[in-house]
């Protein structure tokens, strides 16, 4: 006996009612997916239809969302379906007074603007499809648009795909302002590998630039050189701050030189050369602005480690007892560096002025200023018979930086007893 309503049983007498079906039956799907799934597309179906109807001329159109990032798989991209107007009346009384060229122009732009403001902005493949034009005859129309002064909005405007907007000026000002690459994919809404190639091309052309090359010059490194990034001379160290988070530059620095190749073909070993070759390292780096650490100046000569390095450097300062280096340690005051520390003391006491103590020992005149300050706080608290402990304690310097000036104290006077 039936106890149905009518109206519920022609309720499924309906499309959707077989293409449920059509999933049970098919793909054994439960009810449930099924229904979902049917659901689902009948959305899309009446995306795909359009919400109106379409006019005589006008199409539908797949194209890729203009939220969708750069550098994304079409097949992983978002799209929405936009109605162009192909054809209109009005083109026929504009084809009788303009040539063929300029109607093709004439819908390129009329097209073009209508999927901008459905969200779906057109490619040049997508033009070049659209109107039976290669892709380089489409990127004539649009400049000679452009020149006439038409805005002309095509995907590339959105994902930076061709020279005529770029986003590298944005990308490139994000990092001089120190922020990662990740925080500028977010950002500027764009891929992590497209904008570490905008990073690295501005690098080398800063480089190239630094090392004297014009535009028509080569750019590309020269045998045994490689790019390195440094920390910026000028930066300006603090407690807590992390070294990605300091300003960074770019240099070009040799791994050998022809002179030092000579040497090894005339029968040098090849570690009587590294604390040569470390000391050349750090001085290329700084000359163009920028400060290596020994970890880096060991990746680079296959060192390994810091240690390493900083056997090499104290080597080299045997050798070369009136040079101070140029490194992390000299320049920012990090580590255990003691020599820029005793370089500083003996030229204060020879009566040189902060600047000229700056140049010599490759430091900021704020630097010495500091490392004064430092010094007469200690001698005064040590002249007046207080410990170490108690000395670091009132100045708030470590222990191992107040033992490192009465060291040095101790070892002027010494060598003034001597002398007299």
């Amino acid at each position: 006996m039936k106890t149905r309503l009518t109206a519920d049983r022609l309720q499924e007498k309906s499309a959707a009612t077989l293409v449920t079906n059509h999933l049970r039956q098919r793909y054994h799907f439960s009810p449930v997916v099924a229904e979902a799934l049917t659901d689902d597309l009948q959305l899309l179906s009446h995306q795909m239809k359009g919400s109106s109807q379409l006019a005589e001329g006008q199409i539908l159109y797949p194209a890729v969302r203009a939220d969708e990032p750069a550098g994304k798989a079409l097949k992983d991209c978002q799209y929405v379906m936009v109605c162009l107007t192909i054809f209109a009346q009005s083109d026929i009384a504009f084809r009788q007074r303009h040539s063929l060229k300029e109607l093709k122009k004439h819908i390129l732009h009329r097209i073009t603007e209508e999927a901008d403001a459905q969200g779906g902005p057109l490619t040049y493949e997508d033009l070049s499809r659209l109107l039976f034009a290669d892709r380089k005859t489409i990127g004539q129309y649009i400049q000679e648009l452009r020149t006439e002064g038409k805005t002309i909005v095509t995907r590339a405007i959105y994902t930076d795909a061709s020279a005529t907007i770029s986003h590298d000026r944005p990308i490139v000002r994000q990092f001089l302002l120190n922020y990662t690459e990740t925080e500028i994919a977010q950002r500027l809404n764009h891929t992590l590998s497209r904008v570490e190639g905008y990073i690295k091309d501005f690098l080398r052309i800063c480089v190239a630039h630094r090392q004297g090359y014009t535009r028509k010059g080569s750019a590309t490194l020269r045998p045994y050189q490689t790019l390195v990034l440094a920390v910026d001379r000028n930066e300006k160290f603090g407690y807590g701050k992390r070294m990605e988070r300091c300003k960074l530059v770019p240099v070009i620095v040799n791994l050998i030189t022809s002179e030092e190749l000579q040497e090894l073909a005339d029968g040098a070993k090849l570690r009587e050369l590294r604390p040569r070759i470390a000391a050349r390292i750090l001085k290329e780096a700084y000359d163009q602005g920028g400060v290596l650490s020994f970890s880096t100046v060991g990746l680079l000569t296959g060192l390994h480690s810091a240690t390493t390095v900083g056997r090499a450097v104290a080597l080299f300062y045997e050798q070369n007892p009136d040079v101070i280096l140029p490194h992390s340690g000299t320049i920012f005051d990090m580590g255990r560096t003691l020599t820029h520390k005793k370089a500083f003391v003996l030229l204060k006491y020879q009566g040189l002025l902060t600047q000229e103590i700056a140049r010599r020992i490759n430091h900021h005149s704020s630097a010495v200023d500091r490392y004064n300050n430092d010094d007469e706080r200690v001698g005064q608290l040590w002249e007046e018979g207080k410990s170490a402990e108690m000395i670091s304690f009132i100045t708030g310097l470590s222990l191992k930086v107040v033992e490192e000036y009465i060291a040095i104290r101790k070892e002027l006077r010494r060598e003034a007893k001597r002398e007299t």
